[in-house]
């Protein structure tokens, strides 16, 4: 019986063997070998003046999609910019993947077994960090029930916004953000409010995000092996002492209280592991505090400095909230059918994501750009490099939310290979918390000013997270309606 011929079509097409991009560069056919990659480094001004992002820009721009980077320590790793080779580490390590960073946080909680039974979620690896993982109930539901209280908390940000602006109606939007974000995570975790807009909480808050600050800074500069360990490890105690004592002290204020939060079902399921329920709760609140409010203020100052995109997105948002205290708890979906939002959040996590990338430890010997890599090798998944090359995104440096408008299947492939949160089980498990929160915000800031930029543009460090290398001042004009 003849095969049809729409059949035949289909059978060609998915006989068709992969062949990945790199193949066609190999001139007989065979892989390179591991000590063919091109090495760069030791590398130091960058990394103390944390601008090593730029110097992972230019090693791409030199020497192509695969690099090798050796420490001052003697150790190495290889960076990967390409999305196949990014998409292959992801598929290959989605099980239990293994990774080398967090180790002076490590060190940290295996000095103190009395406080702590694990190493965390940052640093553990393993049936350990599968555990800990588990842990973490899914954030749909809570997020769900605390959705009129998170934007409470946002309403308490607007009007300290109005009340902070200066003579020329300026305010330093981060430091507020932050804030923002330590009170919501206070209220998701804890349901309990942290008081960091009034003058009798603030200095704990400040101090507490300034600790996750110090903390991450450690983190970065000790897995890049730059610098005496030891030294790094004697400043991380302090902060992380403090840090401790406050989650402690929060922890056991609320532990026996009905009210429902992240914590309380934690202990539900986890009552005789307590140790590594306050361990989670912990990395919680360190991975809260910063990289959804520096997304939020990166872009609002986006938008500051394009004034169309700012008012097509406020007559968008107009549809959903006549009203500046029309309920953004009660849109539909909380706001993810507001397409403007998306644009602008999706974009500026392109253009300026939170962080450079992931790291990644192979598990077996593999094939990555057309270079044999070994098992055991650390390789750094370039995504913020990738999302600024005009081989996945045209005009690649300029900010342009329409070009997230289109679903089309392309853009969604591109967009998920550089994931600024992660892919796989290693990926952010606050994802849905951040993405709604980050709905939240710059829908009720948008809604109640008018924002401009008035000062140099903001250049990005990378201390762990990318940050602003100055302050985002904003001029806020309060709108009437």
């Amino acid at each position: 019986m003849a095969v049809p011929g729409f059949l035949r079509q289909f059978q060609r097409h998915f006989s068709k063997v992969y062949e990945p991009y790199w193949v066609k560069l190999l001139k007989d056919g065979r892989h390179w070998d591991y000590e063919a990659i091109p090495v760069v480094g030791p590398v130091f001004e960058e990394y103390k003046n944390f601008k090593i992002h730029e110097a992972y820009a230019r090693w791409c721009n030199e020497h192509g999609n695969v690099v090798r980077e050796v420490f001052p320590s003697g150790g190495s790793c290889v960076h990967l910019y390409h999305q196949e080779d990014i998409a292959q580490v992801y598929k290959e390590l989605d099980t239990l993947p293994l990774r080398s960073s967090h180790q002076v946080l490590a060190r940290y909680r295996r000095d103190r077994p009395h406080f702590f039974s694990s190493v965390g979620l940052g640093a553990g690896t393993g049936e350990e960090w599968l555990r800990l993982r588990k842990m973490i109930p899914h954030f749909g539901e809570p997020y769900d029930i605390l959705r009129g209280d998170l934007e409470v908390v946002a309403d308490d940000l607007i009007d300290a916004l109005k009340s902070e602006l200066d003579e020329n109606g300026e305010v330093d939007i981060l430091q507020w953000l932050y804030r923002w974000a330590y009170e919501s995570i206070g209220i998701f975790a804890l349901y309990k409010r942290l008081n960091a807009f009034t003058k009798h909480g603030r200095e704990e808050a400040d101090l507490m995000i300034q600790a996750a600050d110090i903390t991450n800074e450690i983190i970065f500069l000790t897995t890049c092996n730059m610098g005496d360990f030891e030294e790094h490890y004697k400043r991380l105690v302090p902060v992380q002492d403090f840090s401790c004592s406050v989650i402690g002290r929060l922890a056991a204020e609320v532990v026996f209280e009905q009210d429902f939060c992240i914590l309380k079902k934690m202990i539900e399921k986890h009552a005789d592991e307590m140790q590594d329920v306050i361990t989670v709760l912990q990395d919680l609140f360190q991975g809260a505090m910063h990289t959804a409010a520096t997304t939020i203020g990166v872009a609002l100052y986006n938008v500051a400095r394009h004034g169309s995109i700012q008012q097509e997105a406020r007559e968008e948002l107009m549809k959903y909230l006549p009203e500046k205290d029309s309920r953004f708890s009660e849109v539909p979906q909380y706001g993810e059918g507001i397409r403007s939002l998306y644009s602008i959040i999706m974009e500026t996590l392109r253009l300026h994501p939170p962080t450079i990338g992931n790291g990644r430890v192979t598990k077996k010997e593999s094939v990555l750009g057309g270079y044999l890599i070994p098992e055991g090798t650390m390789v750094v998944l370039q995504t913020q490099v990738a999302s600024r090359l005009e081989r996945n995104f045209e005009r690649p440096m300029e900010f342009l939310p329409e070009r997230h408008t289109s679903l089309r299947t392309s853009m969604r492939n591109r967009m998920s290979v550089i994931e600024p949160f992660g892919r796989g089980r290693r990926s952010c498990p606050g994802i849905l918390f951040a993405r709604n929160q980050m709905n939240l915000a710059i829908a009720k800031i948008l809604r109640n000013f008018e924002i401009s930029y008035h000062h140099e543009e903001i250049d990005f460090i990378n201390k762990l997270h990318n940050m602003p290398d100055r302050p985002i001042k904003l001029r806020l004009k309060p709108l009437e309606h």
